[in-house]
């Protein structure tokens, strides 16, 4: 069986809690990702991963919700991920093979999950990896 750990990106780029939301969005931009670990600004624990159409939502929510009071775009430039709703958290470990990791995409209706071990994030799981892998069995 094809296992996370042959098509996972090992280390992906992360942030703390208490990054700004536009910053987060901008990194991720100028990074070409579109997944984004957040981690406790403390202890270093994985609290979620972030999609970029979800920090959009967040930041197009944030500015909703602030937009009478005429703080808007101060509070857009200034809300971090702990000033919202983080998604729920589901983990794997390296060894999941590929079918347990996309059952756990489409259950979850999630597009991608950290890989985890020991307690630490060792990797991260798109569905564009789950793509390819289609992609290479449909050749041979």
């Amino acid at each position: 069986m094809t296992t996370v750990a042959e098509w996972m990106t090992r280390y992906p780029i992360t942030v703390a809690s208490d990054t700004k939301l536009a910053t987060a969005y901008g990194m991720m931009r100028e990074e070409g990702i579109r997944h984004l670990p957040i981690l406790d600004r403390r202890t270093g624990k994985l609290l979620a991963v972030v999609s970029r159409t979800q920090l959009r939502h967040y930041q197009f929510e944030t500015l909703l919700n602030y937009v009478e009071s005429g703080l808007g775009s101060l509070v857009e430039q200034t809300t971090t991920f702990e000033g919202v709703e983080l998604p729920p958290l589901v983990e794997i470990s390296a060894e999941t093979t590929m079918r347990e990791a996309a059952h756990l995409l489409v259950k979850h209706n999630l597009t991608a999950l950290p890989i985890v071990q020991e307690g630490e994030l060792i990797g991260i799981l798109t569905e564009s990896d789950v793509y390819r892998l289609y992609a290479r069995l449909r050749e041979q």
